[in-house]
């Protein structure tokens, strides 16, 4: 249903995404054999490939074959500067081989909210002193609403 819009925007829009099996989250052999298959099935696929050290590692392999991904299960900065290395380092690899990039996407799905609406994340934060308020577990919200306004 969207590679006829992928097709038309030549690979701009219209990507779909196919996640690698959660439980490969530590083996990046497989889940890279995984990422080749999933990619197979069509030119717009986009593989979901967590955001775990192994994960990191499989974001900059893929790269470097020119396969678009969408990392997920990502939750704090560190994990988002980690993947955008990778990337880059893989985009690098593929540069030197003379791989076609042109259609390679990259996203990084910041899950935080699935963080901040956890009454856990309370929990730990109390266990260490710390009491969160709105702002403290939104900062995003308004962080983005300044970036937009320098925009």
């Amino acid at each position: 249903m969207m590679l006829p819009i992928w097709e038309a925007t030549n690979g701009r829009y219209g990507y779909i995404s196919g996640q690698l099996d959660p439980r490969l989250i530590t083996e990046a052999e497989k889940m890279i054999v995984d990422a080749q298959e999933l990619r197979s099935i069509a030119p717009n696929v986009m593989v979901k490939v967590p955001a775990s050290t192994q994960g990191v590692e499989v974001v900059k392999v893929v790269t470097s074959m020119g396969i678009p991904t969408n990392v997920t299960t990502c939750f704090c900065l560190p994990q988002i500067w980690a993947v955008a290395n990778a990337a880059a380092d893989g985009l690098k690899i593929a540069t030197k081989n003379k791989v076609d990039t042109s259609k390679w996407r990259a996203v990084i799905t910041m899950m935080i909210g699935r963080l901040t609406e956890n009454a856990a994340l309370d929990e730990q934060a109390a266990k260490r002193g710390i009491a969160l308020s709105w702002a403290d577990k939104h900062w995003w919200a308004s962080t983005c609403s300044a970036a937009r306004s320098l925009c």
